[in-house]
């Protein structure tokens, strides 16, 4: 949340604006559950000794990291 507080009063302000749109925190929402369905879906697929299956697998997880992040981000300016 440090780089929240760099940010100059306008630019605090139009993050909460954004995060306080449904339709943006319901399609961030949405992008993450849909890459949930992939990663549920490519475990189900591939076999844990291959190292292409490892090296996606990784890059789904990055994707599912950052979008947790924007979530709570986003979530937290709800809250300021």
């Amino acid at each position: 949340m440090s780089a929240f507080s760099s940010l100059t009063e306008s630019e605090k302000v139009l993050l909460q604006q954004v995060a306080a749109n449904p339709i943006f925190m319901k399609v961030l929402k949405k992008e993450k559950e849909d890459l949930d369905q992939q990663i549920l879906n490519f475990w189900a697929l591939e076999h844990e000794s291959d190292l292409e299956y490892r090296r996606r697998n990784e890059s789904l997880h990055e994707k599912r990291r950052y979008l947790n992040e924007q979530i709570s981000f986003y979530e937290s300016l709800l809250l300021i």
